[in-house]
């Protein structure tokens, strides 16, 4: 359970399931080539700041673990304790609504 629900402001919706083939294989990527075309329809370029998060920052990590040392994206850090830790700051903003773009 979370203090406050919502999201990160400013935060791309990218769930890692869009990273492998889905439910048919959850843990056998799709080819590196879809996930370069998925990341450029959310615009999010291989010099960007890349802060990875989840609900604790454990799912995260397969996107972590893919730009950083399979696609060679120089600059992504994992929010461990993503919106867990997150939201329970109240002076934090937190965003709402459903992304329009997943």
């Amino acid at each position: 359970m979370f203090i406050r629900n919502g999201h990160i402001p400013g935060a791309k919706n990218i769930p890692w399931p869009t990273f492998t083939i889905g439910e048919d294989n959850f843990h056998q990527l799709k080819a590196l080539d879809e996930i370069r075309a998925l990341l450029a329809r959310r615009q999010v370029g291989r010099n960007d700041e890349i802060i990875v998060t989840c609900s604790t920052g454990r799912e995260a990590s397969l996107q972590y673990v893919v730009l950083k040392h399979v696609l060679g994206y120089s600059n992504v850090r994992l929010y461990e304790g993503s919106w867990t830790e997150y939201s329970a700051q109240p002076d934090l903003p937190v965003a709402t609504g459903r992304d329009p773009n997943v």
